[in-house]
């Protein structure tokens, strides 16, 4: 699974005449929300609009992805110490007060411990035509048997093996350009293109709505087989080809779907599943509110519809209904307490209940969780045996009164008999 680690900021640059800051320009650098500042120790991120706040993510080359947010009016950057060379993909996302965010993607290379510089464009090689003409226009249909090459390193001699139609250049692309005119007509114009064009640039195959200027589609030199299968009920599979159901994820440790919310205030939360446990983590805090054991037991937590729970009873009758008997109606707790769920009953011995009464010790106490408020009660280590649970980190309220309504009974029993004996004294009179 990979790890979400805090990127080091702590970025005190030399004198400006120690480096020589190189920036990244592409052929649509207009459109970028970010331009790209490379030193030889960090790279920053210097916003072309303002932003409320940004979050960067870099994906190193092992997978592991590294994430920060910085505040309005702070660059993001990051330190290259310690980073293994080969290709980093990220994302920025910078929010803004009254629209949508804005996101730029994109990657670069680290190279013997320094970031290769994008200034180095490819550029398309072509070849003189052989003719006078500069391009040849067929009026009609074309065929093409044997196969067909297109760019500007196909030769006479090409072989196509079993490839039916080859792009052959140092930078290939295909592109749809729609020429509709008519109002209510799509018009929109497409590409799929291979691999970045500009030094230090990922290897990836992607799909360009150049209308739009987006990319919505993309895959990475290098990814796995089956990274993203669908079979034939429409079933999809992410890592595996034989999806059991309508989206199956598979991993060899543990599978995981990653939410972020992209506008500020950034957060993540992760569902993890794996043979111990599932589970959803608080990736900012690093907490994991919600768990269930591996082999839990049916019915463990039932909500119904009317927002009951359940604790082992798949249909709840009260507020909060456990399995036991026990449960809250009404805004009162009730204790389970039926012949039902009791065995070994016996009658509680008197001079017992008499002797725990004794030697209870009342307490005034603050709950740590809660220091404000004063409580009376018991210390559960300080209890007597009787009214002891197994670990003496709790008490039974109940407990505390059967053995008072037993003291009370037998002292009712004397002021009984002692009544008794007055008023035959008193007849004697």
């Amino acid at each position: 699974m990979r790890s979400i680690h805090r990127l080091s900021l702590t970025l005190v640059l030399a004198a400006a005449a120690a480096f020589f800051p190189l920036i990244a320009s592409a052929a649509d650098a207009e459109q970028q929300a970010a331009r790209l500042v490379m030193t030889t120790r960090a790279i920053e991120w210097q916003p072309t609009t303002a932003a409320a706040a940004t979050l960067l993510s870099v994906q190193r080359p092992d997978g592991e992805v590294m994430t920060e947010a910085f505040a309005a009016g702070r660059n993001p950057m990051l330190r290259l110490d310690d980073l293994a060379d080969g290709v980093y993909s990220y994302e920025l996302r910078l929010g803004q007060t009254d629209s949508a965010p804005l996101a730029q993607s994109g990657s670069f290379t680290i190279a013997n411990g320094a970031v290769v510089a994008p200034d180095a464009v490819e550029r398309v090689r072509t070849k003189p035509p052989l003719h006078a003409a500069p391009n040849t226009f067929f009026s009609d249909f074309v065929s093409a048997a044997g196969g067909l090459c297109g760019g500007a390193d196909c030769t006479s001699s090409e072989s196509f093996a079993g490839v039916t139609v080859k792009l052959k250049a140092n930078n290939t692309r295909l592109k749809f350009e729609d020429t509709s005119t008519l109002a209510g007509f799509a018009s929109t114009d497409w590409q799929l293109s291979a691999n970045d064009s500009f030094s230090g640039g990922a290897n990836k195959f992607f799909v360009e709505d150049l209308t739009a200027a987006t990319v919505p589609l993309l895959i990475e030199g290098g990814t796995p087989s089956n990274a993203l299968y669908l079979d034939s009920t429409g079933r999809i599979g992410l890592s595996t080809s034989t999806p059991a159901k309508n989206l199956s994820i598979a991993d060899s440790i543990s599978p995981t779907i990653r939410m972020e919310q992209s506008a500020s205030p950034f957060q993540a939360w992760d569902v993890v599943a794996n043979n111990n446990n599932f589970y959803v983590r608080d990736v900012n805090h690093e907490f994991n509110p919600f768990i269930i054991r591996s082999s839990t037991p049916d019915n463990t937590l039932v909500l119904d519809s009317t927002g009951r729970l359940g604790l082992g009873v798949s249909a709840p009758l009260y507020q909060i209904h456990h399995s036991s008997g026990a449960r809250l109606d009404a805004g009162n707790w009730v204790n389970a307490s039926s012949r039902a769920v009791k065995q070994d009953i016996h009658q509680l011995d008197a001079d017992a209940a008499l002797a725990t009464v004794k030697a209870l010790q009342p307490v005034t106490f603050a709950y740590k969780a809660n220091p404000a408020e004063t409580n009376v009660g018991f210390i559960a280590e300080d209890v007597p045996d009787l009214v002891a649970t197994a670990d003496r980190k709790g008490l039974s309220s109940m407990d505390i009164v059967a053995v008072l309504t037993k003291v009370i009974q037998g002292q009712q029993k004397t002021i009984e008999d002692l009544q008794t004996r007055l008023q035959r004294l008193e007849r004697k009179e």
